[in-house]
């Protein structure tokens, strides 16, 4: 779950991955940030640009609305560009992470010490699916860990950006509705958020079972055809799957309750309320930033008032669609950061499972009686 302890963990795992400031992770990770600054600054830019294109199409300015329309494309191209290289270098921060770890465990793995013998004959500490948890589950929490940098990093950005653009636009009543809406969603999202990580690591243990048995047959193919054990080795094999199948449907249906009550509030709720407070400078015009003391000004010319109004509208309202975007991503991560938990605690367990074995201190497997464990034998050593 998302407690100390994962945090213990992931920042130990993080420790090996990136193990000094100078490193090529912590390059590839500074890079990946700066394109991610930038896509912000480009979403204001896209904003502002979207009222202005509005407002000389309402007031028929041709020339202006056609020179909108050329800076468009231009700016098109350009987030284009930043949104793939933003895609790239998270790919980039994931196999980067993933080089790191599989190098740490191959050394812990495979050495003089016999880890890899002792791992699968004398401790159950992983039990025998040690090819999963170096292979998927290693995989999976690189995967997860490079893009919680994009999915938890940034929309914390994009909301203290927005949210201040907003700010100025509309007013302080507006922000703190904004602000309490947040806070109001974050905590009943997370308190009818199923514990994912817990289920994610039991499916993790449970596909590792299921492997196991195919490794098993295959390796003792020889003797089961020999004893004619292939009825009893499908039955094994169907009864894990089935295990592992209604699980797997446990956590389905689990998902589409809480995809519902999410989908609800972060697309339709926070649209609502994100009309709500794109009127406040028309109607609460003393409240409404800006907004509200452009409302006040009485010198304008007649329809330029309604003009401006309308690119206001269009300009705020792309600025809160790009903020309940990255205050849904920022709640869509709490179920992301619970999968993490889940694939955290599982590459843990298998690294501190090899400094274990490799300090010969050894975990029993279940059902088997400790005859005795080197880590129990003293004595001194005694020389010529």
């Amino acid at each position: 779950g998302l407690n100390l302890a994962f945090l213990h963990q992931f920042l130990s795992l993080l420790s090996i991955v990136i193990p000094r400031w100078s490193s090529k992770e912590a390059g590839l990770l500074l890079s990946h940030g700066i394109f991610l600054m930038l896509r912000t600054y480009l979403s204001l830019v896209v904003a502002r640009l979207d009222g202005e294109l509005v407002r000389d199409l309402v007031a028929g300015n041709g020339k202006a609305f056609l020179w909108g329309i050329v800076k468009w494309c231009g700016l098109g191209g350009f987030a284009s560009y930043t949104n793939a290289m933003i895609k790239f270098l998270e790919s980039k921060v994931s196999i980067a992470f993933r080089t790191r770890l599989t190098r740490y465990i191959h050394d812990l793995y495979l050495n003089e010490n016999l880890n890899y013998y002792k791992l699968h004959n004398l401790d159950g500490g992983v039990g025998h699916g040690a090819d999963q948890f170096i292979t998927q589950d290693l995989t999976l929490f690189c995967a997860a860990a490079a893009n919680l940098y994009s999915s938890l990093g940034k929309p914390f950005v994009d909301l203290c950006v927005f949210s201040f653009q907003l700010y100025r636009s509309l007013g302080p009543l507006a922000l703190s509705g904004l602000m309490s809406n947040y806070f109001l969603t974050a905590s009943i999202l997370r308190r009818l958020s199923p514990p994912f990580g817990k289920l994610k690591a039991v499916e993790g243990r449970k596909e590792g079972d299921f492997r196991s048995l195919h490794a098993r047959l295959i390796a003792n193919a020889e003797e089961v055809a020999f004893y004619g054990g292939a009825d009893i080795e499908k039955t094994f094999l169907n009864k894990e799957y089935k295990s592992l199948k209604s699980w797997m449907e446990g956590i389905y249906m689990l998902k589409i309750r809480y995809n519902i009550l999410e989908d609800f509030i972060l697309k339709y709720s926070w649209s609502a309320y994100g009309y709500l407070l794109a009127s406040l400078p028309v109607f609460l015009p003393a409240w409404g930033g800006i907004g509200g003391a452009a409302e006040m000004v009485d010198s304008l010319e007649k329809g330029g008032r309604e003009r401006n109004r309308m690119k206001d509208f269009i300009t705020n309202k792309r600025l809160m669609l790009s903020l309940a975007d990255a205050g849904g991503r920022m709640m869509y991560s709490i179920k992301d950061l619970s999968e993490l938990a889940g694939y955290t605690s599982r590459v843990y367990t298998l690294i501190s499972t090899l400094h274990r074995v490799h300090a010969n201190a050894y975990y029993l497997r279940s059902g088997q009686n400790e005859l005795y464990s080197l880590s129990d034998v003293q004595g001194t050593i005694q020389k010529g």
